[in-house]
């Protein structure tokens, strides 16, 4: 048996590629969740993904927020390194690897700015109910005021007809 590397039964390395045979219209909810920030919070110039895993939501949020700093944070340090492999060529002031920290840990990072935008999309699922409770106060708490937080929390399940 391998030894996991963050919360997920796959490992950081192979993650990009499994994650779309997993969930379907991952790529899509990801896509949906940078619209859903363009058309809330056009101007952010502050923005948290947390849980960010190995930083795909900002890869495609980069080109559309050309003005914005991107802070990463998510609890697995090996997802964290593939992100920084991501953004290797990005400078800090346009994307900030914040550290290995789960957001229900975000105000004891004492972050230096409040972000406009916080998202958590695909994360806090893998928490219990108290601990995704805890996460989604955190983050609202690590927030500043007048500010978006995203959070997608997936259900799969199957259509199942009323029995008669």
């Amino acid at each position: 048996m391998t030894q996991r590397d963050n919360t997920t039964p796959h490992s950081a390395s192979e993650y990009d590629q499994v994650i779309r045979q997993i969930i379907p219209f991952y790529d899509t909810m990801q896509r949906e969740s940078v619209e859903l920030v363009k058309s809330v919070k056009p101007d952010v110039l502050q923005w948290l993904d947390t849980g960010c895993g190995t930083g795909h939501l900002v890869e495609m949020a980069l080109p559309v927020f050309p003005h914005t700093q991107f802070m990463l944070a998510d609890p697995s340090q090996a997802m964290l390194q593939e992100a920084k492999k991501r953004f290797k060529n990005e400078p800090p002031e346009r994307v900030k690897i914040i550290s290995a920290i789960g957001s229900e840990s975000l105000m004891a990072c004492r972050l230096e700015v409040k972000p406009q935008v916080i998202t958590a999309i695909l994360c806090h699922h893998y928490l219990s109910a108290s601990g995704r409770e805890k996460a989604v106060r955190s983050c609202y708490e690590a927030l500043e005021e007048g500010g978006l937080l995203a959070t997608l929390k997936t259900l799969i399940s199957a259509h199942r007809e009323p029995t008669k």
